[in-house]
């Protein structure tokens, strides 16, 4: 990602929000087209507001445009460099995890990421490929609807209507895996990470 160019407006866009943004804004903060835009606007992804015959977009819609192009790692990861990581909802905010698989889904993600990779946007990762397949379940999750969810796992479901709707930011560090029990070094609770997390990274900790 281009940290002099790509990072910048990302910074701009969500760590110095502003209510309305006129059309040029828009469009120069998320590096849409003209003809993306009004692609966005058939399609009801984004609603303009005619004000004397200027059209202007709240920041929930340009925010929306931007994820278009930027996945939430790449943002989560500007944001943090910034030194803004609390510009994103807590439940918002990416974690580095460890997650174990067959040899033959790790390939098959690195091929997904290089296969759904475009050449006018930042490439794409494995964990970008992997939040596309969870995010596109998030509004089902396999026949679970998100507001049963909300009441094991609270915020959630504001979390995956980002940007048109935001949880309240966190006051207290609770663990990344169960959002319950206090945290240890690792970000999760002692219960959490024996159960998710490899038993020679706890190791590698003591």
């Amino acid at each position: 990602m281009n940290a002099g160019g790509d990072e910048e407006l990302i910074v701009e866009l969500f760590a110095h929000r502003r209510e309305r943004y006129d059309e040029p804004s828009a469009l120069r903060l998320t590096r849409a087209t003209a003809a993306r835009l009004r692609a966005a606007i058939a399609e009801g992804e984004v609603e303009p507001i005619d004000e004397g015959g200027a059209r202007s977009f709240v920041w929930a819609d340009v925010a929306q445009l931007a994820l278009a192009r930027w996945t939430p790692r790449m943002i989560s990861t500007a944001l943090e460099r910034a030194g803004a990581r609390d510009a994103l909802p807590a439940l918002n905010q990416t974690h580095a995890i460890r997650v174990e698989l067959p040899l033959y889904q790790i390939r098959l993600l690195h091929w997904l990421a290089a296969r759904s990779s475009e050449a006018d946007k930042p490439p794409l990762n494995v964990s970008d490929v992997l939040e596309r397949q969870l995010d596109g379940g998030a509004s089902g999750l396999n026949g679970v609807d998100a507001l049963s969810v909300e009441g094991s796992i609270p915020g959630f479901y504001s979390a995956s209507q980002f940007p048109f709707r935001e949880e309240p930011a966190a006051v207290e560090e609770r663990c990344i895996y169960c959002g319950a029990a206090p945290p240890t070094g690792s970000g999760a609770c002692a219960e959490c990470a024996a159960r998710n997390e490899p038993p020679r990274m706890m190791n590698e900790r003591q």
